[in-house]
């Protein structure tokens, strides 16, 4: 019984060296092998900078600033954090709202600016 590999038997090579073209494959496994380094070394950095907690980006930064000062009911905030973990980007902020304000109504703005971060996100 015969089994077929998935790799090649080497006919490629000999229509490449018939036609005077040598070493190709050589050529097309070091651009392979380049490639695989090349998104490797990408992993690895986005790795290390979610490990320290470095900003995803300063546009990103501003754009949730501005949208933190446009909404309704927030005096200032302070102390804001933005993390990266795979495709996704996390954000941490501490809000400041008037004392008299009661829980009910400090809830509405949270989830106003809950829901603004969300539908910037979803813009292409």
């Amino acid at each position: 019984m015969h089994y077929r590999s998935c790799e090649s038997d080497g006919r490629e090579g000999i229509s490449f060296v018939l036609y005077r073209i040598p070493n190709v494959e050589g050529l097309i496994a070091m651009f392979f092998s380049l490639l695989v380094f090349k998104i490797g070394l990408f992993t690895v950095k986005d790795s290390f900078f979610a490990l320290m907690d470095l900003s995803p980006s300063k546009e990103i930064e501003n754009n949730v600033k501005d949208i933190t000062e446009s909404i309704v009911g927030i005096e200032d905030f302070d102390d804001l954090k933005l993390g990266k973990s795979g495709p996704f980007i996390f954000d941490e902020v501490n809000v400041k709202i008037r004392k008299h304000v009661d829980v009910v109504r400090a809830h509405e703005i949270s989830n106003n600016l809950s829901f603004a971060f969300f539908s910037s996100a979803r813009r292409p």
